[in-house]
């Protein structure tokens, strides 16, 4: 892949990823944080990994359930001599919105 097609890549990856208003703190933006796990998930499948959305169950909010976000399972491959990766990292957005403050580029 050429420099320019990643940066590219990277930038329509951020730029998609800060727009959905996934605040996980918010009840009222929970359904987005559930859209942002669908786009991850679709996103890696999309480069080959064999996904899984794994149901974490509810949390209680002001007395109420409420659905927690999946954690997002991938496995690339299928050789049991190679290790195992664990990458981890949530996928909320906090603030909602691509910022920029004097040196760097954040969202």
């Amino acid at each position: 892949m050429h420099l320019l097609s990643y940066l590219q890549s990277v930038a329509t990856f951020y730029l998609t990823k800060t727009s959905i208003s996934s605040v996980s703190g918010d009840p009222a933006f929970r359904g987005r944080v559930h859209d942002m796990a669908a786009y991850l998930e679709n996103l890696l499948k999309d480069v080959g990994v064999t996904t899984k959305s794994v149901d974490l169950g509810d949390e209680i909010v002001d007395g109420k359930p409420l659905k927690l976000p999946p954690a997002i399972v991938g496995k690339i491959g299928e050789d049991p001599k190679k290790k195992t990766i664990l990458i981890y990292g949530h996928f909320d957005v906090q603030p909602e919105g691509i910022f920029y403050d004097k040196e760097r580029l954040y969202g």
